[in-house]
């Protein structure tokens, strides 16, 4: 839940900083690329909140997982490493 709000709430405060440094908020800052740049921060925050969750779930789903008793599987990926196999498989699938 804070993750979600925080992939939300970052780029918009950051939107809001920057359109008060600018001379406050005037249609003249969606030709400033903001909105471009709110919607970058956006997915950028959506990419690290998936890839977190996924991460630290698929550790928790392995390590709990056994098909007899001494037979355990495990998972240690850091959100971090999880993040790079994503992007390297999205740019070597383009």
């Amino acid at each position: 839940m804070l993750i979600a709000l925080a992939v939300w709430l970052v780029p918009l405060v950051i939107c809001v900083v920057l359109a008060f440094a600018m001379g406050g908020l005037k249609l003249e800052m969606l030709q400033l690329g903001l909105v471009q740049l709110a919607l970058v921060l956006v997915y950028f925050g959506l990419l690290v909140a998936y890839t977190t969750y996924a991460a630290y779930s698929r550790n928790n789903t392995y390590n709990s997982l056994g098909l007899e008793p001494g037979h355990r599987f495990s998972s240690t990926i850091t959100p971090g490493r999880y993040t790079w196999i994503i992007v390297s498989n999205f740019l070597l699938t383009i």
